[in-house]
């Protein structure tokens, strides 16, 4: 039978492989993997929270706060992006705007051709 101890081990285990691979979908800009790696990653956070009052389990708070800090990191690396987005967005709302306010001024402006070489005669 495992104990809480080595239970939370196991847990804390896997919830470092999925940090790290957060880590690595983001600086892959692979956002929705990300998400869905936190989404797995939910469950064993609860499991281990629930374990938490286990005297055993309570020695390995050092393990989890270097996973809290990664962790953190992930979250300020997205929120620095999302901000990043949002000024290119910004930028791209602000050109579409310029262009809509220059549009009419084109319309009906007949474009010159070119002649064309007739080579039939």
């Amino acid at each position: 039978m495992e104990t809480p101890h080595q239970r939370a081990i196991r847990l804390l285990a896997a919830l470092e492989e999925f940090v790290g691979q957060e880590s690595n979908l983001l600086r892959g800009q692979d956002f929705a993997g990300a998400i869905a790696i936190q989404a797995r990653a939910t469950p064993l956070v609860e499991e281990l929270a629930a374990l938490a009052v286990d005297p055993g389990v309570a020695a390995l708070q050092p393990w989890v706060a270097v996973l809290i800090e990664r962790r953190e990191e992930n979250s300020r690396f997205m929120d620095r992006e999302l901000e990043r987005l949002r000024g290119e967005l910004r930028r791209v709302e602000e050109a579409n705007s310029r262009l809509a306010k220059v549009a009419p001024a084109y319309v009906g402006v007949v474009q010159p051709t070119v002649p064309r070489l007739n080579t039939a005669a």
